[in-house]
């Protein structure tokens, strides 16, 4: 009788500990990173009355017979489930999605949990709420070359908001997508950069490259490698004239000649662009893409020209290839002439450009040539203009200085002597006009006291867009001397500083010791006309000292069509022009005038007229730059060409814009150059070069290619940046990079790996456990890896209050490891995980609990009453 109720009073204890269990359950149904827990029961014991018996021939088998003798608790186990990952929109609250448990350090003793309600405090190290325990994690450090590494230590994790990142330097910029294979060729170019093939030559196999020169003996160069011994020779080529295509009427070849001697047979026929070299035929004309400039003269002589634009930075260069004539002697021979022409940030030639001629040395258009360029309206052409007819210019006199004989001034300047003692003395001056730009005017100065004397040439330096005259004196300091009153035989010498002012046309002595004036020139008589869009100083000079400031002789000073500052002299009496110096009148005995050479700017042709108003008075017509026929344009293909700008960053972490011009110059070859548009000043090498591309659009050769860029002229480091058009620098297959397709330009920098120097401002937490810092630079950079603890049996932990578990004999040694790896969980941050109790699942073990304890106590009043029958019986 007294077994059930040792029983029933072992279910009452067990269901009252299962109803602990429960109530706690219930109680942190809201707790973060809780893990419930669960009861497992078993049988205490059986009283065994009759052992089992075996069957035998006779009868079957007996069971045993036994008695229970109640229930025990077995264990408590910790079930560790996910819970309900939530997000909190806190950057320091994290939850684990799968396994592992973050650590946390107790002083010297690290605890683990699921808990991530983080906090940072006053020193930014990441704490557990509540608790204040240090969250650990492994440190991440970046080298000089920009590698991530991770440490292998834990550590407390350190956020110090504040924090400054270094600047780095762009070494990699990366371009992606697409230059429009549709477009037409960006012509012309002459030879494009980078021309480069393979062919046999006798047998062996070499690279030929071939490359433009500089002047007419240097016209073209070819490089010969052979690629078994990597033995090098160059073919020069000169230029002879230009030769019409045997198969096409309107195109036109270069004359070429080999330089010097070579070890190969080489043959040229300019009538159809091809080179033999050995019998080995490279197709030139497959390169040489000049466009003919053809001009009929005033007699009705032909003469054509190549043209060709190089792009350098921010101009064009403007180059006619063909016949010229030697300036000094007159002999015919062949060179370029060439114009410079400003671009645009929209890479359109600029209209305000000043087109001046250059030649090669002492060269110039043959005679009657007269050919001018023009910058056509849409920016986006060159006009040739030939048999310009002439315009009138100003009509003008003017006179040069002409001083004859001695002016004195008395006193001049003023001297002190050591002993305070002071002396005067004169200043005789004398003006002469020179004959050269370097000796425009002669200034004689003597000293009337002693007789010394000083001689100030004032060069010619041209003549201003507002017509002042720009003199130069040499030298520019003089010494001007007096002789001591106390001491006949003593001589003072002052050093004074010759200025002239152009805006006022004053010639000025400066005591450069007290710095006041001691003596000025105003009497200048100047003036000026402009010729051909020049300013130029005319000039008359007189043969005859006594007939005022008009002679026989008209100077013209002014830049030639170099550029180069010129006096160009026409002797009056000898042409058709003639004065009368007793009546200040000019005369024409046909009207045409007399004609200077035609060198001057722009290569105008001016001719000196008598005014049919004022006889006394000149005018200058001259060949301009209006009117005249159009001979031809030269159009550069700007839909050809394509354009990217991207920031790229020196060591200091300044920006800087880079821009990649694009320029199609085959049917599957691209030209490209690199230049900062915003710092011409700062210099660009290896910034050029060909990108290639295959039939089917990708890319052949040239995909990565180095360029350096000068920032030591700014204090910073100078760089080598690659430019990779090839799409490895992100990662990326060769259809990421730059590719040649029929479709719209969209090449653009996709990335570079540069920065300015920033400031961490906030961070984030990434899937994989990064924390990841987030600078005001754009910036973001990994600052640690959240660590998370691996157990063999995360059941074995023990709950140690605070949320948090520490390791047992039965759990393991923890295995610590990052977010993502050897099976453990991602990280998702600005989220918790919250308590994974199923209240509905607790309450349903609460009643089945209650039940069983109120059936357990059943059996107790049962038993009890079984008793007190059973006592009742002796009644």
């Amino acid at each position: 009788m007294l077994r059930s109720l040792l029983t029933g009073v072992s279910g009452a204890k067990a269901h009252q500990k299962r109803l602990d269990v429960v109530g706690n359950n219930i109680a942190n149904v809201n707790t973060v990173g809780f893990k419930k827990s669960t009861v497992v029961f078993q049988d205490l014991l059986s009283q065994t009355e009759r052992g089992a018996m075996a069957p035998d021939g006779n009868v079957g088998g007996v069971n045993a017979k036994q008695v229970g003798l109640g229930v025990q608790v077995a264990g408590i186990e910790t079930i560790h489930t996910q819970g309900t990952v939530s997000q909190t929109g806190n950057r320091t609250d994290m939850a684990i999605q799968g396994e592992g448990y973050y650590v946390v350090r107790n002083g010297a003793e690290n605890l683990y949990t699921r808990a991530g309600q983080f906090v940072l405090d006053s020193n930014s190290d990441l704490a557990m709420s509540g608790t204040g325990y240090r969250v650990q994690g492994n440190e991440m450090t970046v080298d000089e070359d920009g590698v991530i590494s991770t440490g292998s230590e834990l550590s407390d994790i350190n956020i110090p908001i504040g924090r400054k990142m270094e600047a780095k330097a762009t070494s990699t910029v990366g371009y992606r997508c697409n230059l429009d294979s549709r477009v037409d060729p960006y012509l012309p170019l002459g030879i494009p950069d980078g021309v480069k093939f393979s062919s046999e030559i006798l047998g062996s196999e070499y690279t030929i490259s071939v490359a433009e020169g500089e002047d007419v003996s240097d016209f073209i160069n070819i490089r010969l490698e052979n690629e078994a011994d990597g033995s090098v020779e160059t073919l020069r080529f000169s230029f002879e004239g230009v030769q019409q295509s045997s198969h096409d009427e309107s195109t036109y070849y270069p004359k070429l000649e080999l330089v010097g001697s070579s070890g190969h047979t080489v043959n040229y026929d300019a009538a159809k662009g091809e080179l033999s070299i050995d019998g080995t035929s490279i197709p030139m004309s497959a390169y040489m893409n000049y466009q003919a400039v053809s001009i009929d003269d005033s007699t009705g002589t032909t003469h054509t020209y190549l043209a060709e634009i190089t792009e350098i930075g921010n101009k064009a260069q403007v180059r006619l290839w063909g016949e010229g004539k030697e300036e000094s002697s007159g002999d015919s021979q062949v060179d370029y002439f060439q114009w410079n022409v400003l671009k645009t940030e929209d890479g359109l030639f600029d209209p305000d450009s000043t087109l001046k001629m250059t030649t090669g040395e002492d060269s110039q258009f043959p005679d009657p040539v007269s050919l001018f360029l023009e910058i056509d309206s849409s920016g986006k052409a060159l006009n040739f203009r030939g048999n310009v007819s002439p315009i009138i210019g100003p009509a003008t006199s003017n006179s040069g200085v002409n001083k004859e004989g001695d002016t004195t001034v008395t006193p001049a300047y003023t001297v002190t002597s050591t002993d305070g003692t002071s002396a005067t003395a004169d200043i005789t001056y004398r003006f002469q006009e020179g004959t050269t730009i370097s000796d425009f005017i002669t200034l004689d100065l003597a000293d009337s006291v002693i007789g010394g004397s000083t001689t100030i040439n004032l060069a010619f330096k041209g003549v201003s867009e507002d017509g002042n005259v720009i003199l130069q004196p040499s030298p520019d300091t003089v010494s001007l001397s007096a002789s001591d009153p106390d001491d006949d035989t003593a001589v003072i010498a002052q050093d004074h500083e010759v200025v002239y002012n152009p805006e006022k046309g004053i010639l000025s002595l400066v005591n450069e010791d007290t710095g006041k004036t001691t003596w000025t020139y105003s009497d200048f008589n100047f003036q000026t006309t402009e010729i051909n869009g020049a300013q130029y100083l005319v000039d008359y000079s007189s043969s005859d000292g006594t007939v005022g400031n008009y002679g026989d002789t008209v100077t013209l000073w002014g830049p030639n069509d170099m550029g180069v500052m010129t006096a160009f002299n026409m002797d009056l009496t000898a042409g058709d022009v003639t004065f009368a110096p007793a009546t200040s009148e000019y005369s024409s005995a046909s009207g045409a005038g007399a004609t200077f050479a035609s060198s001057f700017a722009g290569g105008a042709n001016v001719t000196i007229k008598p005014s049919p108003t004022d006889s006394s008075k000149l005018i200058f017509t001259y060949d301009g730059t209006d009117g005249g026929d159009p001979v031809s344009s030269i159009r550069e293909g700007s839909d050809s060409v394509h354009e990217g700008k991207g920031t790229i960053y020196d060591s200091l972490g300044n920006e800087h814009t880079l821009e990649v011009v694009w320029k199609k110059v085959g049917s599957n070859a691209w030209s490209w150059e690199a230049f900062l548009p915003d710092e011409p000043e700062l210099k660009l090498s290896d910034n050029k070069g060909v990108i290639r591309f295959s039939s089917e659009g990708k890319l052949l050769s040239g995909g990565e290619n180095t360029i350096s860029i000068g920032f030591s002229a700014i204090g910073a480091d100078d760089a080598d940046v690659v430019l990779d058009f090839s799409g490895k620098s992100f990662d990326k297959e060769e259809i990421e990079g730059v590719t040649q397709y029929g479709s719209a330009f969209t090449t653009k920098p996709y990335t570079q790996n540069g920065y300015s120097m920033g400031i961490l401002e906030d961070f984030s937490v990434s899937n994989d456990g990064t924390i990841v810092g987030i600078y005001d630079n754009g910036q973001n950079r990994g600052l640690y890896k959240m660590a998370l603890a691996m157990f063999a049996n995360p059941q074995g932990l023990v709950k140690t209050g605070n949320t948090c578990f520490s390791k047992s004999i039965n759990s393991g040694d923890p295995s610590i490891v990052n977010a993502m790896v050897e099976g453990a969980g991602t990280i998702a941050g600005s989220s918790l995980e919250y308590s994974n109790v199923d209240i509905t699942e607790e309450f349903t073990d609460l009643i089945t609990t209650q039940r069983g304890f109120q059936a357990s106590a059943r059996v107790i009043t049962t038993s009890d009453s079984v008793l007190e029958e059973l006592l009742n019986l002796k009644r």
